[in-house]
């Protein structure tokens, strides 16, 4: 069901597909940037304040006399500014793109949506209320697009930075690495067993929310009618009962969704911890450096990181789904009036 609707989402989003492509292709730029941030620390105490050679790559072309003198800590602190104001034109990009294709996709769908809805019966907007339309209009299509196509990138780019990560850390120490993806088991049934909980709680939700505004556009659409009987304390205490009862089923879903993140944050601390434990004792051992083993811990935060992002995002995509749930069930409804197949264009009238 959820493939079918993604599926369609990203039918919806076919004339971006190129900017997404070339979303995706920046995005995936973070992943050398955020390998190389780590590597300074590695040679500030390894090289500058140890007695390991600089990496090969240094040696040609750092000059020898510089390698030998006070200015050797200079080497790893300028590496360190150029990593960071390259991460940082990457994700000022990728920021720009991301916010360029959103806004145009969403007043795509919002124009197909607008149309649709003039075309469907008066019979239809009687029984659902012209706010229902509305509110799927300006808040459902907002949800789907940034939930359901902006997570896209974010999700590809941190499932590659996972694997990116996973390389180089066991290019270091594999027992390292190991031990690290050993929690992912855990993260995935939390995830799965999230998703089958929230999604129907989320829709009521919707649903109810959608209520409550409903009160508001009857109240002010019919505002002559409500004061002439006196009746705005009546409409305020239908729109506070109404609005409560969606308050009551977010508070819900918020709960699970926090159950959710604390879950995951304990078993990612439980991973960390078990590396810092095995790294310290391979440290103590001699099979490893101290900045050897500081950069893997700083790998295993960039790690981690992109897993939060995926753990975050799939929280993320139950309100996407729900939410293009709804907008689709209306784009489904036949319209009333049919265009011809190859009708012909009425040019005089």
């Amino acid at each position: 069901m959820m493939t079918n609707v993604y599926r369609r989402v990203l039918t919806e989003a076919r004339p971006y597909w190129p900017h997404l492509v070339l979303a995706l292709l920046i995005g995936l730029l973070s992943i050398p940037t955020a390998l190389l941030l780590p590597l300074p620390l590695k040679i500030e105490l390894d090289s500058v304040l140890g007695s390991h050679p600089l990496p090969a790559f240094l040696s040609y072309v750092v000059p020898p006399a510089v390698q030998h003198s006070i200015y050797l800590p200079l080497i790893p602190a300028l590496l360190f500014v150029i990593f960071a104001l390259a991460n940082q034109a990457q994700t000022f990009a990728a920021g720009l793109l991301y916010t360029s294709i959103t806004e145009k996709l969403i007043l795509h769908v919002r124009a197909k949506f607008l149309l649709h809805v003039q075309q469907l019966s008066l019979s239809y907007h009687d029984v659902k209320g012209s706010s229902d339309s509305i509110y799927r209009l300006q808040y459902d299509i907002n949800i789907v697009v940034y939930y359901l196509v902006g997570n896209v990138v974010p999700l590809v780019t941190a499932a590659f930075t996972v694997v990116g990560m996973c390389y180089v850390t066991a290019r270091i120490n594999v027992q390292l690495m190991f031990i690290a993806i050993a929690i992912s088991p855990a993260l995935l049934l939390a995830s799965y067993y999230f998703q089958s909980r929230v999604h129907e709680p989320w829709r009521e939700s919707k649903r109810l929310e959608n209520s409550a505004i409903g009160v508001v556009h009857e109240t002010l659409g019919a505002l002559r009618v409500v004061k002439a009987f006196g009746r705005e304390r009546g409409e305020q205490e239908r729109f506070i009962k109404r609005s409560g009862k969606g308050i009551a089923a977010r508070m819900w879903v918020s709960l699970a969704v926090n159950i959710y993140h604390a879950v995951v944050a304990v078993v990612i601390a439980l991973g960390t911890a078990a590396a810092l434990y095995v790294g310290a004792r391979q440290v103590q051992a001699g099979l490893m450096t101290v900045g050897g083993f500081v950069m893997v811990m700083a790998y295993l935060a960039q790690l981690y990181a992109p897993l939060q992002t995926i753990t975050q995002k799939i929280a993320d995509l139950q309100t996407g789904f729900v939410s293009a749930e709804r907008v689709f069930s209306v784009l489904d409804e036949p319209p009333e009036v049919i265009e011809k197949p190859h009708a012909k264009v009425l040019q005089r009238a």
